[in-house]
């Protein structure tokens, strides 16, 4: 169940959503889905989907029962993959089996900082509710064997993931877009704690857009996905005025720059070359 990037901007609280109250079984489904993702921050967006959603069916029932099943699924597929053990040798024979169809694997390997490594592969196939779509899957080495501990299938297109350091903490980023002509970024960041239980703890990369329109020049916004560069935490893209066609932005490109304040992607500057 993909989630446009778009609804997070919507899901403010209305008077609608207070309807009715949801049901405790749809919630424990909700929580218990978010307890074992590898990226819990899209599960609370598809809660917040839910609750949009059940404000404004007609067939609140269907919709409850449909999001139950849903996260049901989920968390069983998260749970099944915790516990898979894959060999090194594994990457290079197919796809690690988790969620798409017809899955093939057009790239692997592994990502090195200092005496760490962590292991990566590229997926594309499909899903019956998705259709057309792309995925990738990080494991750690525990030494015998790999086990995957982040994984995601938002986009219908990733890059390999790319490893830095910032203020003493370890990062892995996987850039990443939707489909549709909005190539909206559904790249996943992670804090890299390559000793810890939990070796990748997710940065929220998204909300950071709540805060973007303060930087910018007056007259001038960003419609589509941005160009990330992690490594420098920073990122490029066209600028479009309120009258310009969505294919063609005529407000010229701005540089943004970024800060990670605990666990977020913070704006704290932006290099606008706006035309007027």
């Amino acid at each position: 169940m993909r989630i446009a990037t778009a609804i997070i901007v919507m899901l403010m609280a209305t008077p609608a959503l207070a309807q009715s109250e949801p049901p405790q079984a749809v919630e424990r489904a909700y929580v218990t889905a978010r307890s074992v993702s590898p990226t819990p921050l899209g599960i609370d967006r598809e809660r917040a989907a839910w609750l949009m959603e059940r404000a404004e069916s007609p067939a609140v029932a269907e919709t409850d029962e449909q999001w139950r099943a849903h996260w049901a699924a989920s968390a069983d597929r998260d749970i099944t993959t915790r516990g898979m053990v894959v060999l090194s040798g594994d990457l290079a024979q197919g796809c690690i089996d988790i969620r798409l169809g017809g899955c093939t694997s057009p790239s692997g390997g592994y990502v090195t900082m200092g005496e760490h490594q962590l292991f990566w592969q590229i997926q594309e196939g499909s899903t019956p509710e998705d259709g057309v779509g792309a995925g990738f899957v990080l494991l750690a080495d525990s030494g015998a064997h790999l086990n995957p501990v982040a994984w995601d299938f938002d986009g219908v297109f990733y890059e390999p993931p790319v490893v830095f350091r910032q203020d003493d903490s370890l990062y892995v980023a996987v850039a990443g877009r939707s489909a549709g002509t909005g190539g909206f970024n559904v790249d996943r960041l992670f804090r890299w704690m390559p000793d810890a239980p939990e070796p990748l703890v997710q940065i929220d990369n998204e909300t950071w857009r709540d805060t973007l329109d303060q930087h910018l020049p007056p007259g001038v916004s960003v419609w589509k996905g941005v160009a990330f560069n992690y490594p420098s935490l920073s990122a490029d893209t066209a600028l479009w005025r309120d009258q310009d066609g969505n294919c063609c932005p005529t407000g010229g490109r701005a540089v943004i720059g970024f800060e990670i304040r605990g666990d977020a992607l913070v704006v704290i500057d932006v290099q606008a070359d706006a035309h007027p």
